[in-house]
């Protein structure tokens, strides 16, 4: 099967200060192109990054990178995934990451991957005690039927919608609900990558 990973990044960062794509990473790599590589490396064929406010200042900044645009990224995040799967339409599978769920290991998305490829499963949604990550593995079918939806219905609320469509996998990886909105939750997360590192 042939997986698409999609970095989530168009909202504003305001309570960031500061394009949450851009953040610099322990070794001075901006966290879009880390999110991206670490879904390549898990086996995704292809890995873009969805971009709303600042888009032109970060594909500046991020030549390199693969992109797509939702332009009413501040209608939520629905449409920013809409644009993703848009993109990726040859894709078998997509592999939806938010910018900001930073530190999940790669081995947390290949493993993720190899279970999507074995089970026949329509949506995964990892889990840690209990509680669901902010990742989630679609199949082609369900990508095609939110792409549906969205045109009948401009309210649609995936997170809702998703519960009863998506299996449930368990991990001992803790940064599946990360969620990193201030100055200060990043501080605390590069101190503790430099100490694992």
């Amino acid at each position: 099967m042939r997986h698409a990973g999609i970095v989530l990044a168009a909202g504003a960062s305001s309570r960031m200060g500061f394009p949450k794509a851009l953040l610099k990473t322990a070794d001075d790599v901006p966290l879009a192109l880390r999110q991206i590589h670490l879904l390549q490396k898990a086996g995704c064929f292809r890995a873009l990054v969805v971009l709303g406010c600042d888009a032109d200042r970060i594909r500046a900044e991020l030549p390199e990178v693969e992109t797509a645009t939702n332009p009413d990224w501040p209608e939520g995040r629905f449409g920013s995934i809409v644009a993703g799967l848009q993109a990726a339409r040859e894709a078998d599978g997509i592999l939806l990451l938010p910018v900001d769920t930073a530190g999940v290991r790669e081995e947390t998305f290949s493993s993720l991957l190899a279970l999507a490829d074995s089970s026949g499963a329509s949506a995964i949604r990892p889990t840690f005690g209990g509680e669901p990550g902010k990742i989630l593995w679609l199949s082609r079918r369900v990508a095609d039927r939110l792409l549906e939806l969205h045109r009948e219905h401009r309210e649609f609320r995936l997170d809702r919608w998703i519960r009863d469509q998506a299996e449930s996998w368990p991990t001992e990886d803790a940064a599946i609900l990360n969620n990193i909105n201030t100055p200060d939750e990043w501080n605390r997360f590069v101190r503790v990558m430099e100490g694992e590192s």
